[in-house]
């Protein structure tokens, strides 16, 4: 089974994260080899994000066995290694635009864990709403879902006007609102892949 979780964005700013993303880590494996994947900032910021999150893991006091910054050479053979996938959140585009360079990624993302945090929330899912855009974007399709992120955030804190966001989820989605997750920052959805 491969298991998704793709987070609202903004993560470290919510007291529960740390708490609901190390309980569903240690749920897929006791001493996790965790790959970081910083693809969603540039190339020169990554490292510095990497040591952040490292530095914050620590102070959680998550114990994982090997805690890696991916790399755009090796990436593949990291994910063999990998137990947990972390897709970090960022540019939408730079994770993207990186990721789909991989042909059949899902494949090896089998019988992980895999986390999306915002930009990589969006990249898991069919389709996302991009407030840079305006509108609606592809997402990969590897979770068979349309999402929302940082849904219900004020206006002050990112401008995106609801009412019209509501809009635009109606004429996307025609009559079946089911089929797109809101995520709230702090929060997360599951999906799971038999």
């Amino acid at each position: 089974m491969t298991r998704y979780l793709l987070y609202g964005g903004n993560d470290r700013a919510y007291e529960g994260f740390a708490s609901s993303v190390l309980h569903e880590i240690y749920r897929a494996n006791v001493q996790p080899v965790v790959l970081s994947c910083m693809f969603s900032v540039a190339d020169d910021k990554a490292e510095e994000k990497f040591i952040s999150w490292k530095q914050w893991w620590q102070v959680k006091g998550a114990d994982f066995r090997n805690y890696t910054l991916a790399n755009k050479i090796d990436f593949l053979d990291q994910l063999e290694r990998a137990d947990v996938v972390f897709l970090h959140g960022g540019d939408n585009d730079l994770l993207i635009d990186s990721l789909y360079k991989y042909q059949n990624i899902e494949d090896h993302f089998k019988g992980k864990l895999i986390i999306g945090s915002s930009a990589g929330a969006n990249f898991l899912a069919r389709a996302f709403y991009s407030r840079s855009y305006g509108g609606w974007r592809p997402g990969s399709g590897i979770v068979p879902y349309n999402i929302l992120v940082h849904y219900g955030v004020s206006e002050q804190d990112n401008p995106i006007n609801w009412s019209t966001s509501e809009a635009a989820i109606a004429e996307f989605n025609g009559s079946n609102p089911k089929d797109i997750v809101r995520i709230h920052e702090g929060d997360y959805f599951v999906y799971e892949n038999y």
